[in-house]
């Protein structure tokens, strides 16, 4: 019985690795595009980073994977049959708070509820980063990385990290 569970470990650690080394190349392949892991700068101690590029769990997995610090997550937009609960070791280890952006945010709280300390709705991008900015503290990051796609709210990834963009921008002058 033993070497069944050493075995079934030691599957789900190669899983995780190649899974990592597949996700990590990919990303390098891509690297500094736009909407992807783009660090945005940091504003009184608080990092922005705008991955709206990530539209499914695997790429949001590897980036709050990547992400050091305490994590600030905004996540959300319409479900292609998620199952969230993926992602509840690394959320439960790295972060703080999710700020639900999107029409089907039932399922992100559904799957991860019993992880995150802390999940708040949003209405908007702008209801989002205040939501965000309000509970950041220095040293934190704002990782904007919806896991799915946002057609209940902008036409494209591309989009909905320029809206993003915007905000941390109306922010770094004092605003929003």
């Amino acid at each position: 019985m033993d070497k069944k569970i050493e075995k079934s470990k030691s599957l789900k650690e190669n899983f995780l690795t190649k899974r990592k080394d597949i996700l990590k190349s990919y990303f390098e392949s891509e690297k500094n595009n736009e909407h992807q892991l783009e660090n945005l700068g940091e504003i009184n101690g608080v990092v922005f980073i705008n991955d709206s590029h990530s539209v499914d769990i695997d790429k949001t997995w590897y980036s709050l994977e990547k992400t050091e610090a305490p994590i600030i997550w905004i996540a959300g937009g319409v479900n292609k049959s998620n199952d969230y609960s993926i992602l509840k070791g690394i959320v439960k280890e790295k972060v703080k708070m999710i700020v639900c952006l999107g029409n089907d945010d039932i399922n992100i709280v559904n799957g991860l509820h019993k992880y995150a300390q802390l999940i708040i709705n949003a209405i908007n991008i702008n209801d989002a980063v205040k939501t965000a900015v309000k509970f950041a503290a220095q040293g934190d990051v704002v990782l904007f990385s919806p896991a799915c796609p946002s057609y209940d709210k902008f036409e494209n990834y591309q989009e909905r990290g320029r809206a993003f963009k915007a905000e941390v921008e109306k922010l770094k002058w004092g605003g929003l």
